[in-house]
This record gives structure tokens, sequence and C-alpha cells, in this order.
């Protein structure tokens, strides 16, 4: 097989994309996340949990809320946070 093939696959609409990339012969496997949960946010951006629902609650993330005890955050809020930081 010459150069690259890539394929995605469709894990849980909500928090996942699964990406599947052969190059020269060898299967690579990564998981591309759509949205995190406020813990894995936190991660994401290198702040505190405190921070992160701080964040959200001056408008500064847009959070979804699935439910009474799940909330969750885009990762294009994540980035687009970050991108801000930056200037």
């Amino acid at each position: 097989m010459r150069g690259n093939i890539l394929a995605t696959h469709h894990i849980n609409f909500i928090n996942f994309h699964h990406t599947t990339q052969f190059n020269k012969g060898y299967k690579m496997q990564s998981i591309i996340k759509e949205n995190y949960r406020p813990t894995e946010a936190s991660t994401y951006l290198g702040v505190g949990l405190s921070t992160i629902w701080l964040y959200i609650k001056q408008g500064k993330l847009k959070a979804k809320k699935l439910s009474q005890r799940v909330t969750i955050i885009p990762k294009s809020e994540l980035d687009s946070l970050l991108s801000f930081d930056e200037v």
C-alpha cells in the first residue's frame, strides 16, 4: 500500500470519532473526542476543575447539559478558548 488511507467510523455520536489510518502496511488507531466532560476539559486546558465551572458560569465556555448529572463541552469551545488565550 502506498500513502495513507484514512477510514473514519462513528463510535458514539456524542463523544467520539474512531479513526483508523493505514500507513505502509501498519494499522494505527486513535480516538478523536468531539466532546469533553468538565474533568477532562480541565486536563485538556491545564486548569483546575473549578476554573472550568467558572468559565461556564461566565460564558467563556458553552456547555451542554445532557441530564441533571451529565455536562459536556464541545472540543471546538475548548480550542477557541485556547486560541483566544494565545492572542
